[in-house]
């Protein structure tokens, strides 16, 4: 199965150091999706990676999880995080599905990556908003690996098996 992933994503594992290339190759592995997307990500708020996943939701009919990071009320949300509670509620509107992770003692769910299709990893220091993209240094791993697609899928289903 991963072996068929990389063939018909033309990818393999590619680590961006630029902002240009860290979004081109994600919108390019988010639009190869075809059956699935897992994705357990701080803070989701980029416009163009939202509408993707949209239009992944309505017009592919392709099932979506979202995990995210769920605020206490002593936390104050930055801009981005505000935007991206705006944008989580569009995708839930479109059939996306979502859970929010309350981590006890002020602590973060900050976990940052996605699973297509069950065969392909997203992964790195990389939230999916315009400052993480555009304004910050961050990592960006995409890969077939089946040893590391295996281990994310399994931190992912328990997450999404944890009461929220």
């Amino acid at each position: 199965q991963p072996k068929d992933c990389l063939e018909s994503n033309g990818l393999d594992v590619i680590i961006a150091d630029n902002p240009t290339s860290h979004l081109c190759q994600l919108l390019a592995a988010l639009k190869s999706c075809t059956k699935s997307l897992d994705v357990c990500m701080y803070c989701l708020s980029f416009k163009p990676i939202v509408e993707i996943i949209e239009d992944l939701s309505v017009s592919r009919n392709i099932m979506i999880r979202i995990i995210t990071n769920g605020h206490n009320q002593r936390h104050s949300l930055a801009s981005d995080e505000r935007q991206g509670m705006s944008r989580l509620r569009r995708l839930f509107n479109s059939g996306v599905q979502l859970k929010f992770i309350v981590v006890t003692n002020d602590g973060l769910m900050h976990h940052k990556f996605a699973l297509i299709d069950d065969c392909l990893l997203i992964n790195g220091s990389l939230n999916w908003t315009e400052n993480a993209i555009f304004h910050s240094y961050n990592d960006c791993v995409i890969t077939a690996d089946p040893r590391l697609v295996y281990s994310f899928s399994r931190q992912f289903n328990h997450f999404w098996s944890l009461d929220s």
